[in-house]
């Protein structure tokens, strides 16, 4: 009969709806243990996706949202240039040879305390080396003497009371002792060629330096 079972169907069903009551007896004595569950916080809503921006081409842009590269700026033309007034010119001419006496250095050889001496008149008056040896040659021509002391320096020197004339040399005797240093002195062409006319007149074969150091010294150590 189809409403009848056999024991074998029977235990089948009973077996699963035991096994159903079973389940749902322990699923409910675990919810006592863990007792009441807290609900799960909301979820943030998530953000609206943005739309898509369409791009409307400009009236001045082609379609399909290609730019033409910028035209490139024409420079504008330079203003004529104005005339600037004459100014004062600011330039220092350079002087001419002519205008100006340049000088020439011409070593004398004087003693060291002739020396000392005119350095310490240069100082304190300002002069050029040159200066005092001017001053004096100007000094000893004044007093007619210097042809003198050019002589007395290439004269040897006698002892007192000899019977016999001193001799005179063509050039100073270099004596044992003296020892002399140099005073540069720088002069024009000018003065120059008057030192030239008096080495002449006073026979100074020694030349500049003979002349210019017998009258430094006559006029500083004298």
């Amino acid at each position: 009969m189809s409403g009848s079972f056999t024991q074998e169907e029977r235990e089948t069903k009973l077996g699963g709806l035991g096994g159903k009551k079973t389940r749902q007896r322990s699923g409910a004595v675990a919810a006592v243990i863990a007792g009441p569950t807290a609900p799960a916080p909301p979820m943030p809503p998530l953000p609206e996706p943005a739309a898509p921006q369409s791009h409307e081409p400009r009236g001045d842009e082609p379609p399909g949202g290609q730019t033409e590269a910028p035209a490139k700026a024409v420079a504008a033309p330079a203003p004529p240039a104005l005339p600037l007034p004459d100014l004062p010119s600011l330039e220092v001419e350079p002087e001419l040879p002519g205008d100006v006496d340049l000088p020439q250095q011409i070593n004398v050889y004087i003693l060291p305390e002739a020396a000392r001496r005119a350095r310490t008149l240069c100082k304190e008056q300002g002069l050029e080396h040159a200066d005092v040896a001017m001053q004096a040659i100007d000094a000893a021509l004044r007093e007619d003497v210097l042809g003198l002391l050019v002589q007395a320096r290439r004269t040897d020197r006698q002892p007192a009371g000899s019977a016999f004339p001193a001799r005179r040399r063509a050039r100073p005797k270099a004596r044992r002792g003296v020892r002399r240093v140099v005073w540069p002195c720088q002069f024009t062409d000018g003065q120059i060629a008057v030192l030239e006319e008096l080495i002449i007149e006073t026979g100074a074969a020694g030349g500049y330096s003979e002349l210019i150091s017998v009258a430094i010294e006559a006029h500083l150590l004298d």
